[in-house]
């Protein structure tokens, strides 16, 4: 079996843990998508403007794979502070979109 670890950086999970479940990098992937899920609500519960939560899949050998990353940006107002070196955001308004009550998937056939 292959092994694989994740790291993630940012919130109260913070930490390095091994995956038991994954044989290969799509099962380590599947297993990262599982956690991630499992951890979404106290993840973006606990962001604050400007931060950033990731977690990172790394192999046996410690090279990163895959990456997942969530990104807080205020733009612009009194929260804005923007990083030393960060981009300035975009000033763009709304894009001429239809407003819908839901979500609706977007996506099409794949």
């Amino acid at each position: 079996m292959s092994q694989f670890f994740f790291q993630i950086i940012g919130g109260k999970y913070e930490g390095i843990s091994e995956l038991a479940n994954a044989e290969d990098r799509d099962a380590a992937w599947a297993e990262m998508l599982a956690t991630c899920s499992d951890l979404a609500r106290d993840v973006t519960g606990d962001l604050k403007p400007n931060s950033e939560w990731r977690m990172t899949l790394f192999d046996a050998s410690r090279k990163p794979v895959f990456r997942i990353r969530l990104l807080a940006e205020a733009l612009g107002g009194p929260a804005f502070e923007p990083r030393q070196g960060a981009v300035e955001p975009e000033r763009e308004g709304i894009p001429d979109l239809p407003v819908t009550a839901k979500l609706q998937d977007v996506s099409g056939p794949v």
